[in-house]
């Protein structure tokens, strides 16, 4: 199987994870989602995480896809798009974690409370 083959499966896999992920989230905790420890703190901050996690992820997707498409039309080694291509995806997912984690922290305090604006008081 060639590298533009691989690529095309693979995304398209991607793809169809992102987009069930993306319509169908548990509203409630469970085995699929977005799971850390701040995460599973209660129902406020699930929904919250996997809300954005799924926007996050989504963008990633669409952005491989263009990723992909200018690899493979300007770099004259298949091999080479397709590794490219295969590190910036995982790259990006993983930093997917550090900004829902920051969000969250920035929007729940540790017990998982909403944290109260200060130009409320």
């Amino acid at each position: 199987m060639d590298y533009l083959t691989k690529c095309i499966l693979g995304t398209s896999i991607m793809s169809l994870i992102a987009v069930m992920g993306y319509f169908f989230t548990p509203k409630k905790r469970s085995t699929f989602g977005y799971k850390t420890h701040m995460s599973l703190k209660n129902d406020d901050t699930w929904n919250y995480a996997n809300k954005l996690a799924k926007k996050y992820f989504v963008f990633i997707v669409i952005l491989l896809v263009v990723l992909q498409i200018l690899l493979f039309n300007y770099l004259e080694d298949d091999y080479n798009a397709y590794r490219y291509s295969n590190f910036t995806f995982v790259g990006l997912s993983i930093l997917i974690i550090p900004f829902v984690e920051i969000a969250l922290y920035l929007k729940f305090d540790n017990d998982g409370k909403p944290k109260k604006n200060k130009e409320s008081d």
